[in-house]
C-alpha cells in the first residue's frame, strides 16, 4: 500500500478533520475491504451545511461517538434526518475523564509519556461498553455505511479502526500504517494544540509532548498484546468479548468484503 494510495482515502470535508474511507485494504485472503461502507473522522460539531450534504450522500446511515458525556455536551454531534447517533465512551476509567483532564490540562500534558500512552491504549480494548456496543452496530449495519469518530479520530476510533479491519481479516502492518495517517491528517489540531500551550509552557517542552503524544506503533502493538494476554489469539478475544464467532464473522466478512 502506498502512501498516495492511503491518502487517497482522505475525504475532504469544510470543519472535519480526519475524515477517511476505511475501505479498499486487501485480506490476507485476496478480498478487499469495500469502499464506502465503514468511514472514521474527528470531531463531528462544527459540520457545515455542505459536510452534512456529503455525509448523506456517502449514504451513512449511524453515526458511533466514543467521546464521554463532557465531550459530547461540550461539542455535540449534528442530529441529522435518517442517521441514527449512537455514543458510548470508550475511555472505560473514572479516574480519566475528558472534564478531569479539562481541569488540569497541563498536569496531564507533562505526566503523558509513550509509556502511559501505551499503557492506556491496553487498557483500552478488554472489557469495553463501548467497542462491544461498536461491533453491535457493526453485526446490525448488514453493510450499510457507517461512521466511527472522537474527538481527533486517532485514539479511541484508531482501536475501534484496528479492531474492525483486524475482524475483516486485514493485515496487522496494513492496519498500522492506516492508523498513523492521523499524524500527517491531524497537523491542523496539533498546530492549535501548541498555540493553546505556548503561556504555559517552554518550545522545548511543547515539543517533547508533541513528540510523546505522536502515534506510533508501539501504541497499537499494546492493544493487540493485551488481548493476546487476555485470549490468547484475536478469534478466542472477538467470540469471548463480542459473541462474534466464526460463523458471523465470515457473516461480517460477506457484508464488507468484496
Amino acid at each position: 500500500m502506498t502512501t498516495t494510495e492511503q491518502f487517497n482515502r482522505i475525504i475532504p470535508m469544510e470543519k472535519v478533520l480526519n475524515f477517511r474511507d476505511m475501505g479498499g485494504y486487501k485480506t490476507t485472503d485476496g478480498r478487499e475491504v469495500k469502499a464506502g461502507l465503514i468511514f472514521r473522522s474527528a470531531d463531528l460539531s462544527a459540520m457545515t451545511e455542505k459536510d452534512i450534504a456529503l455525509l448523506q450522500e456517502l449514504g451513512i446511515t449511524a453515526i458511533f461517538d466514543y467521546r464521554d458525556d463532557h465531550e459530547a455536551l461540550k461539542q455535540p454531534d449534528p442530529v441529522i434526518p435518517s442517521i441514527k447517533n449512537i455514543r458510548v465512551s470508550a475511555i472505560n476509567d473514572p479516574n480519566l475523564t475528558s472534564a478531569d483532564f479539562e481541569k488540569d490540562m497541563l498536569k496531564h500534558l507533562r505526566e503523558m509519556s509513550v509509556e502511559t500512552m501505551a499503557a492506556m491504549y491496553g487498557k483500552m480494548p478488554i472489557n469495553s461498553p463501548s467497542y462491544k456496543a461498536l461491533m453491535k452496530l457493526f453485526e446490525e449495519q448488514e453493510g450499510a455505511a457507517f461512521l466511527h469518530h472522537c474527538m481527533g479520530g486517532r485514539d479511541r476510533t484508531g482501536v475501534g479502526g484496528a479492531l474492525i479491519l483486524t475482524t475483516l481479516g486485514v493485515d496487522r502492518h496494513t492496519i498500522i500504517e492506516d492508523y498513523l495517517i492521523s499524524n500527517v491528517t491531524l497537523a491542523p489540531m496539533n498546530e492549535q494544540m501548541k498555540e493553546r500551550m505556548k503561556p504555559h509552557l517552554s518550545e522545548e517542552q511543547i515539543e517533547e509532548l508533541m513528540e510523546n503524544m505522536r502515534l506510533r506503533q508501539e501504541f497499537l502493538d499494546a492493544v493487540f498484546s493485551a488481548i493476546e494476554e487476555s485470549y490468547g489469539t484475536f478469534e478466542a478475544y472477538l467470540e469471548q468479548e463480542f459473541g462474534i464467532d466464526a460463523e458471523r464473522r465470515a457473516k461480517l466478512q460477506s457484508y464488507y468484503l468484496a
